[in-house]
């Protein structure tokens, strides 16, 4: 007999952090469960999407999807937002820098969605039984992804120097641009958030 599989693990907010991101989140205007959480940072910077990719998918989320999105990310995660929401087209995007993991953890349980990078809230938001779409470069998926059977869609595209096993020594690629993380258009990621927010069937 096989053994039976090990059970995917779980994160539990606790009632205060979930109180306090219902606060946050409807000053924001955002309904629980009916927006998507994007978490632009990432530790190593190599693993970053470009700011105006995020910034064609945001407006292409809100103009052609009619989807309310919600910027977050940590203290050390600031200057990519910045960047981010330096576009004009960007005013009125609800944000929040937050140090508290449990809060931002409780901020993404309550979201429809959350889109980040490979970086730890992609394992937050599987564990907190939210569908993810996590945006790969230097690292393979079947190295750190969530399985899809946790809800997350991962997308990359293979280069030459693939995996890349220098991405932590420096602040950018070897080639002088991570191009691995510039290879994921916003029109891929827009399909991919359409695609799993039409599957809205439970998680296990």
């Amino acid at each position: 007999k096989l053994a039976d599989p090990e059970p995917a693990p779980r994160i539990y907010a606790d009632r205060e952090s979930l109180r306090q991101a219902s606060v946050i989140l409807k000053s924001s205007g955002l309904p629980e469960g009916g927006f998507i959480t994007i978490h632009p940072g990432a530790k190593w910077s190599p693993k970053t999407w470009p700011a105006r990719h995020w910034q064609t998918l945001i407006r292409k989320l809100r103009d052609e999807m009619d989807e309310s999105v919600f910027i977050l990310g940590g203290i050390q995660d600031r200057k990519i937002m910045d960047e981010i929401l330096l576009d004009s087209g960007m005013a009125g995007v609800p944000h929040y820098t937050s140090a508290d993991i449990m809060l931002s953890a409780a901020m993404i349980r309550l979201s429809a969605l959350c889109l980040c990078h490979d970086s730890a809230p992609m394992h937050m938001a599987a564990a907190s039984g939210v569908r993810t779409v996590a945006l790969f470069g230097p690292v393979l998926p079947a190295r750190s992804a969530p399985p899809e059977s946790e809800g997350c869609r991962a997308l990359r595209h293979d280069m030459f120097c693939s995996p890349c096993t220098l991405y932590y020594a420096g602040e950018r690629c070897r080639r002088g641009m991570n191009f691995c993380m510039h290879a994921v258009s916003p029109d891929e990621v827009f399909q991919a958030v359409g695609d799993a927010l039409a599957s809205r069937s439970p998680l296990p």
